[in-house]
C-alpha cells in the first residue's frame, strides 16, 4: 500500500517480472512464485525455438511455481499434461476459451501442485 509516494505495507504487493521466455533466464531471481500466468504464448515459443525449448520452458514453469494458469492451443495440451504430471501437478480447472483458432480451440488450464 502506498501513501504520498511512500510504501506503507508490502504484504499485499504484487511483483511482476517481464522476461523473453525461451531466450532469457526467467528464473534467475531469488523468489517464490505463487501463480504463473502463461497466456497464449507457448505455441509461438514452440514454432520459433523448437520443441526442446518449449518442453524445457514448460518444465521450468512447473519447477518454479505453485500454480500455473495457461491459455493454450489445443495441440499443445498433451505436452503440458505430460510435463505437469512429471512435476506432480494436477489439473484443477479446464475451461474452453472464448477465442477460437483455425487449428483447434484454445483452453484455459489451471494446474496446482499436489
Amino acid at each position: 500500500m502506498w501513501k504520498l509516494g511512500e510504501i506503507l505495507d508490502t504484504s499485499s504487493m504484487i511483483d511482476f517480472h517481464l522476461k523473453k521466455i525461451g531466450k532469457d533466464e526467467i528464473f534467475n531471481f531469488d523468489a517464490n512464485i505463487d501463480i504463473l500466468f502463461a497466456l497464449n504464448y507457448l505455441h509461438h515459443l514452440k514454432n520459433e525455438l523448437g520443441l526442446d525449448a518449449f518442453l524445457n520452458t514448460l518444465n521450468s514453469f512447473f519447477k518454479n511455481s505453485k500454480e500455473i494458469v495457461f491459455e493454450i492451443n489445443e495441440p499443445e495440451i498433451e505436452y503440458v499434461e505430460n510435463v505437469a504430471k512429471n512435476n506432480n501437478f494436477i489439473l484443477s480447472h479446464k475451461i474452453e476459451s472464448h477465442r477460437k483458432t483455425s487449428f483447434g480451440n484454445r483452453w484455459i488450464l489451471h494446474y496446482t501442485k499436489k
